[in-house]
């Protein structure tokens, strides 16, 4: 995409970064199928979607495309938190049914709650 474009990217939290040196500057990546995308936050959006900034495993970006040579980052200009989607991972309950285990003797434990879905990945390296 070219200098200035619109655009919107989501996938999971790898980092969070809030340098002391960059005037307040939040810098993030996610990472989907396809790689990672780097994400720059100054301090007025970071104020506005600071829950979901902070709180989301998986998030979705609208922002701006901002090319310099070879590298490429969105400048952030809303967030949107979709971890919930992290709980249709977690298989449903099957009563009355045994579930054997991948040897076959040991029953499966099957999540069901939305605690144990939102532990399907790391809470990523974030910022204190």
């Amino acid at each position: 995409m070219e200098n200035g474009s619109a655009v919107q990217v989501a996938g999971l939290v790898l980092v969070r970064q809030r340098p002391g040196t960059a005037s307040g500057i939040c810098f993030i990546t996610i990472e989907d199928e396809t790689g990672t995308a780097n994400l720059v936050v100054f301090q007025q959006v970071f104020d506005q979607f600071r829950k979901e900034i902070l709180r989301s495993k998986l998030l979705m970006v609208s922002g701006t495309v901002q090319r310099e040579g070879q590298v490429i980052h969105v400048v952030a200009g809303s967030f949107y938190n979709l971890s919930g989607l992290f709980t249709n991972l977690v298989l449903p309950r099957l009563e009355g049914r045994n579930l054997l285990g991948p040897y076959g003797h040991e029953p499966d434990k099957i999540a069901t709650d939305t605690q144990a879905a939102s532990k399907v990945f790391h809470d990523g390296r974030n910022f204190k």
